[in-house]
């Protein structure tokens, strides 16, 4: 997309998860995301790693403060 990042969201309504041990979320959050690893982006676009997803605002050789 010409150098362009987009994310897209949708507005549902609903409450958070419970992440709290016992929650009776954990299975429903589990299970969304075994769902979620199974979608594959399209074969046609460049998906960047991590080191180049940050490149531009930690340039190499820069110290950081997670360092």
């Amino acid at each position: 997309l010409d150098g362009w990042s987009l994310l897209g969201y949708e507005l549902v309504d609903g409450r958070h998860a419970d992440y709290t041990p016992g929650s009776q979320d954990l299975p429903l959050v589990e299970a969304a995301l075994v769902d979620l690893q199974k979608v594959a982006a399209p074969a046609d676009i460049d998906i960047k790693d991590a080191v180049d997803r940050w490149a531009d605002y930690a340039p190499p050789g820069t110290l950081q403060h997670f360092d």
